[in-house]
């Protein structure tokens, strides 16, 4: 019986694939993926991602999906030829899952390391490896035909050395970060490596306590090893009390850490405790929130709080905000200090004034900023809440709804914390855009949220305000600058060696 998107997806992910959902007899993505290449993808992702059947399904390629490899031949003709030349692939193909697509076809592979995206024209042939993916069965190609097996999902043949495929030409991914972010070497664990530790258990024991530090949630630290472990780990040999194991080791690892904390980590955790309830400038509360919270998350990575290093760009992006209104919430915010310029090959550097939040801890009056810490920084990264869209304020607003039936535009304003007049003009806007119902009264109007608070509702919103795909949009272009502008100094490494000469 052929099976649903849903546990068709499912199913890749008992194969170690990173899922994500594609339009319904389309190619584009539903939502971004590059977050999994930073973390694992958890069940509360997949549900998110996964609603319902009315969606293809994509397989992420690169370290987040095991190392996976996808070869998209887009003539089949040019394939089979291929085939009859090439005994390794022959032999290959014969051993992994292969899918017949609209007018090529798919070949599953692993590799032992991260390798780049490729092109090779004459084969008609995409490389899909690190950053990219392909649409998997039984998704709806945008010609009518949908994507078959062509002897059902089987063994993922992994390559022995990137040479094993000559004509392929793969080429190792180069990353500044470990396979997952916080966890390093340690990796290896996941792989039946003890490294230097006595025994398996205690291995696993260091890479959950690793996690923690890291600020991992059970489920998180659960989705790596449930999809990660071999064979051969404690976590496998355990079978149906493997959680039960691993959150033991979750526990103490908790325990652990906060007898062991680093004092740069209590710090930071004083300081993110003293920015939810600071009274900050109500005109950019919720910018200087978003950006105090990027910066102090930066600060913890570095282990200082003295001249760190932060990139505007970095910040911006991580707040959901443009690069100018980045620059200037720096400069605004008041426990934030400059020790240094940035030049053309290094950012500035600021410190964080400790006796700011010190003096300023013990005169707070409590006026808390509504709700704020129920929310991590990375929801201020989404396209509707950006200043074209609803804005930071906004975002408060839609949240104060969410949890509540019908509310008056002062309990609004009351509860979230924000100017009863922007509140006014954020619903009329809000009810224009069909994403608030008004029970019709003139005097004393109620609110009630209409629009649905999950990734559809978000992007529909953001799509009527023309914001959709806005935040991708700038982090190419930024990607592009720095591209550009490595050319540009290597151009003038170049002319300064041949005058020198």
């Amino acid at each position: 019986m052929e099976k649903n998107i849903r546990e068709q997806a499912r199913e890749y992910r008992k194969y170690g694939f990173t899922v994500i959902p594609i339009e319904r007899g389309g190619k584009r993505p539903l939502t971004s993926w590059g977050r999994y290449y930073e973390r694992p993808q958890t069940e509360n992702d997949f549900k998110k991602d996964f609603p319902d059947d009315n969606r293809n399904i994509g397989l992420v390629g690169g370290e987040c999906s095991d190392n996976a490899l996808f070869l998209d031949f887009d003539c089949r003709t040019k394939y089979q030829k291929l085939i009859e030349h090439n005994r390794t692939l022959r032999r290959i193909t014969s051993e992994t899952t292969v899918v017949s697509t609209h007018r090529g076809v798919q070949v599953y592979l692993r590799t032992l390391v991260p390798v780049k995206n490729g092109k090779i024209k004459d084969l008609d042939l995409d490389i899909k490896a690190t950053g990219g993916y392909v649409v998997a069965p039984p998704s709806l190609h945008p010609s009518g035909q949908f994507y078959l097996f062509e002897k059902g999902l089987c063994n993922i043949y992994r390559l022995r050395t990137l040479d094993e495929l000559d004509f392929l030409q793969l080429n190792k991914a180069i990353s500044n970060r470990p396979p997952w972010y916080g966890i390093g070497n340690l990796f290896g664990v996941l792989k039946g490596e003890n490294l230097n530790y006595k025994s398996r258990s205690e291995a696993e024991a260091g890479l959950v306590y690793n996690l923690v530090k890291n600020n991992w949630s059970f489920e998180q630290v659960y989705e790596l090893f449930n999809r990660n472990a071999v064979d051969g780990t404690k976590f496998r040999d355990k079978k149906d009390q493997s959680s039960n194991y691993l959150y033991v080791h979750f526990k103490n690892a908790e325990k652990h850490y906060e007898s062991n904390k680093r004092i740069v980590d209590k710090k930071i955790d004083e300081m993110i405790r003293f920015i939810k309830e600071y009274s900050f400038n109500p005109r950019t509360r919720h910018t200087d929130f978003a950006v105090s919270y990027v910066i102090l998350e930066i600060a913890r990575r570095s282990g200082k709080l003295k001249n760190i290093d932060l990139s505007v760009r970095e910040v911006a992006e991580n707040a959901g905000i443009s690069l100018f209104t980045a620059s200037k919430a720096l400069t605004r915010l008041p426990f934030l200090v400059k020790t240094s310029e940035g030049n053309s090959r290094e950012p500035a550097s600021y410190s964080i004034d400790e006796s700011f939040i010190a003096i300023n801890s013990q005169t707070l009056t409590h006026t808390r900023c509504y709700g704020m810490c129920d929310f991590g920084n990375n929801e201020f990264s989404e396209d509707i809440y950006r200043t074209a869209g609803v804005g930071k304020t906004g975002h408060r607003i839609l949240k104060t709804l969410e949890n509540a039936d019908w509310l008056t535009a002062q309990h609004v304003a009351k509860s979230s914390g924000i100017p009863y007049r922007t509140v006014k003009r954020k619903l009329n806007h809000l009810r224009d855009l069909d994403a608030v119902f008004t029970d019709g009264k003139v005097r004393g109007t109620s609110y009630k949220l209409k629009m649905k608070m999950n990734p559809e509702g978000l992007k529909e919103l953001a799509q009527k305000l023309g914001v959709d795909g806005k935040g991708e949009r700038e982090r190419a272009e930024h990607k592009r600058d720095r591209k550009r502008y490595r050319e540009y100094m290597a151009i003038m490494a170049e002319e300064k060696v041949s005058k020198s000469a």
